[in-house]
């Protein structure tokens, strides 16, 4: 099994116990008997067992099951995020997660529902700015491989004069990053990724990583490898346990 960080689950009971709570949840998704809260509360249990499944197959080294796990979280949490009647709170840095695992693992349908949702916060859930700029241009560059000009350059202001720890380690270097992309500097690409992941490897070793699930994988950094691919036929260079370049091969 993998020891990436302090994120401790007990497999066999998790890989046990979900496929019973996945099944009963699932039929009270949509049981109009119940209360909308009782619903969206099984539409959320459902999402996150099969996230907790994904990782979990990872981190005992069966990528396939972890893939297909991934997969089948990605309507679940869409509707999360995006739907209007299941909507659950999000920021801007919380969102990271659904952002990148449907840009990852989601279908061309789901991807396409993304783009066509326009996404965006309410002022008071945008708690950094530059970190919900970065958002909006993920979404834009994963699903169609494009970002607005105006609204990168805006996005690179914004954050390279921003004085906080984390806008500076992580998401200037994704911004960069995905300048790469667009500006087909591969070494701007590369470089943007291996320093976000020296941030999350700092934060899955002594930060807020440390004892979760997020600490397990870089998604971000994981998305922009795959787009790179897409995009390019870059292949990232970056060799560290929060990137399972493997996966993409998957995928």
């Amino acid at each position: 099994m993998l020891k990436i960080n302090q994120y401790e689950e007990d497999f066999e009971e998790l890989i046990a116990d979900s496929p019973i709570i996945i099944e009963n949840r699932k039929a009270q998704i949509d049981d109009k008997t119940l209360s909308l809260e009782q619903r969206k509360e099984a539409l959320f249990t459902v999402a996150e067992e099969y996230l907790d499944l994904g990782y979990a197959y990872y981190m005992l080294e069966e990528n396939n099951k972890s893939i297909v796990h991934f997969q089948k979280a990605m309507p679940y949490k869409f509707k999360l995020a995006f739907e209007a009647l299941w909507k659950e709170p999000e920021n801007c840095w919380s969102i990271q997660e659904t952002l990148n695992c449907i840009l990852l693992f989601g279908t061309k349908e789901l991807k396409s529902e993304l783009i066509d949702s326009n996404w965006k916060l309410e002022s008071e859930d945008i708690i950094n700015e530059s970190s919900y700029l970065y958002d909006r241009l993920l979404i834009q560059i994963g699903t169609t491989f494009k970002v607005d000009d105006a609204a990168l350059i805006n996005a690179l202001n914004v954050s390279e004069l921003e004085k906080d720890r984390d806008v500076q380690q992580f998401i200037v270097p994704l911004l960069r990053s995905i300048k790469g992309l667009i500006t087909s500097d591969k070494s701007q690409w590369q470089i943007g990724i291996d320093k976000a992941l020296q941030w999350h490897a700092d934060e899955a070793k002594l930060g807020e990583y440390r004892d979760i699930r997020q600490g397990v994988i870089c998604l971000n950094a994981l998305t922009l490898a795959k787009l790179g691919r897409d995009m390019h036929g870059w292949e990232c260079t970056s060799e560290s346990i929060y990137l399972p370049l493997n996966l993409l091969n998957l995928i």
